[in-house]
């Protein structure tokens, strides 16, 4: 059974473009606000709320999983670097690229604020199966 911060990050996602390149690869585009009562929240801090980094990794999984039409699971992440912090209520933008090889999903994936500042990226690679 899928958890209830990850059903609830679809509602989380407006703003959703993707753009195809030659090969199949995409760019993709999201802006994101997480509300107060988001149970995200609930962890990270009781009197000052931050979007944990596991759950903006979630996000960048299920804005690919809604590019490429599949469930998805994640195999690893690398170099990712988080260097501020969400607060509820904030417009954040993921800017994500996906490549598919074989039944792997790669690419990487920028998170930043409405003034362009960075909040975190790095790479991942996810997969349509269990290996």
């Amino acid at each position: 059974m899928k958890s209830s911060i990850e059903k609830s990050i679809p509602s989380c996602i407006h703003e959703y473009t993707t753009e195809e390149n030659e090969g199949g690869s995409f760019k993709v585009n999201a802006r994101c606000i997480f509300p107060k009562d988001f149970v995200g929240f609930e962890g990270h801090f009781h009197n000052n709320p931050v979007l944990p980094a596991i759950v903006q990794l979630a996000t960048v999984r299920k804005i690919v999983e809604k590019t490429v039409a599949k469930s998805l699971f994640p195999l690893h992440f690398t170099r990712a670097k988080f260097r501020a912090m969400i607060k509820p209520e904030q417009q954040i933008f993921f800017q994500i690229t996906i490549a598919h090889r074989d039944k792997q999903f790669e690419g990487k994936f920028k998170i930043r604020t409405l003034k362009d500042e960075a909040i975190a990226e790095g790479n991942y690679v996810f997969c349509e199966t269990l290996q």
